[in-house]
């Protein structure tokens, strides 16, 4: 994996968000151990803290853990609820209904409640 940093821009919230970006496209899957903070520090050049920085950042939104003595480890499950909801999506589809009638049950249920929201 090759992170690059650019010029402008604050360096932590750089690697926050080309790590989110591997893991979010399955560069690095859940279980795998990203490189420790001293070894991506020597390798980019910066203070191991900014590092250290961008994983706890990490590790706050949920997309790496850290295991005392090991190091960090990716625990992203992905967008569950969407996953959900493209299976359920192609489960109607494979069923005959087509795009024209799901869309009139989709603006049928969401009127019903924008009605009451009203």
């Amino acid at each position: 994996m090759y992170i690059a940093l650019k010029n402008s821009g604050n360096v932590y919230e750089q690697i926050v968000d080309q790590f989110e970006k591997f893991i979010k496209i399955g560069a690095f899957k859940n279980g795998d151990m990203i490189p420790s903070c001293r070894t991506l520090a020597c390798d980019l050049g910066i203070n191991p803290n900014t590092v250290n920085k961008a994983y706890a950042k990490l590790a706050e939104d949920g997309f790496v853990t850290a295991v005392p003595k090991k190091g960090y480890i990716v625990s992203y499950q992905g967008d569950t609820k969407n996953e959900e909801l493209k299976k359920q999506i192609s489960s109607m589809k494979d069923s005959g209904i087509s795009f024209e009638e799901l869309e009139a049950i989709i603006k049928e249920v969401y009127g019903k409640w924008l009605r009451l929201k009203i």
